[in-house]
């Protein structure tokens, strides 16, 4: 399948339920079904550019859905990428020992959901954080939300 998304740019979907030489792959994923190539074809700066992704699905699907399906599924992870980055500054952050910024994200991530959660302030993420960083009660209301999120813990807001 062949999808043309804007003048500079290509996509290109391939889907094979031929699955000889991903025995391996199988074992470990149940019900795989299908093998999925999107190329992407870009003019960048007078500059081509070609990428090339593989997915694998149990799903099935035609090629249509699945080029669909990346595409939404990129269009999400760039636009989480770009709240946490906005908003907490994930790109500047210089934390590369052990396991602190895989712990750091996972923070980031519950933090960017409880500030989601929270209705009575109409601003942005940013703005949300930043207040409950300088506001303690606008702070306790924020954190309050994790008793709805995770309602079997105990949480004390004194």
């Amino acid at each position: 399948m062949f999808a043309k998304l804007d003048p500079d740019e290509k996509r290109r979907c391939r889907v094979s339920t031929i699955l000889e030489g991903l025995e391996k792959l199988q074992s470990r994923w149940q019900d795989l079904k299908n093998f999925i190539v999107v190329k992407t074809e870009r003019m960048e700066s007078g500059q081509r550019t070609l990428e090339c992704r593989l997915y694998i699905s149990s799903r099935e699907g035609d090629a249509r859905y699945f080029l669909d399906a990346t595409r939404k599924h990129w269009h999400i992870e760039n636009k989480l990428h770009w709240v946490l980055n906005v908003a907490f500054k994930e790109d500047d952050s210089r934390h590369r020992m052990g396991h602190s910024a895989e712990n750091l994200a996972v923070l980031r991530h519950m933090a960017l959901n409880l500030l989601k959660n929270e209705k009575t302030d109409k601003g942005g993420i940013k703005t949300k954080r930043l207040r409950a960083g300088r506001d303690h009660g606008y702070l306790k209301k924020v954190l309050s939300g994790l008793a709805t999120l995770w309602p079997h813990s105990a949480i004390c807001l004194g």
